[in-house]
């Protein structure tokens, strides 16, 4: 795994992660750090050393990024005190088994079956622990 360091960026409302859970994809680009069971073939997130399917222990790192499919999504108005709302959550799948749940980019327009791009940033936590937080943007 490759350190995260604070980007500079704006932070943005959502998950927010260890860098324990973030790594590179080979395109350089940031990742969330899933990870693949060798014995039954099975993805999950966040990574794991035992897999939850066969209980397996032999795990490998697989780099969550890129593209998913939109399965279904819905439209937030009550939430913790400091998130704006409304805001926009769903479900995407992966090519790799996957089903990720994060919020999506509120400015654009979304029905099930998009391409959804998954977005990890860095963000300016201010506890320089680097934290990341992830979300879906439309589009390849």
């Amino acid at each position: 795994m490759m350190p995260i360091h604070q980007s500079g960026g704006a932070a943005i409302e959502g998950a927010l992660l260890p860098e324990a859970q973030v790594m590179r994809a080979a395109d350089g680009a940031l990742a969330l750090r899933a990870s693949r069971c060798r014995a039954c073939g099975q993805p999950t997130f966040p990574r794991t050393d035992v897999c939850p399917f066969c209980l397996g222990e032999e795990n490998e790192d697989l780099a969550l990024a890129g593209t998913a499919t939109l399965y279904a999504f819905t439209q937030v108005h009550i939430a913790p005190r400091h998130w704006q709302t409304p805001y926009l959550i769903g479900y995407a799948d992966f090519d790799c088994g996957l089903r990720l749940f994060a919020k999506l980019n509120p400015h654009t327009s979304w029905a099930p079956g998009a391409t959804a791009r998954l977005h990890v940033e860095a963000v300016a936590a201010g506890t320089g622990t680097g934290e990341v937080a992830y979300r879906y943007h439309l589009g390849a």
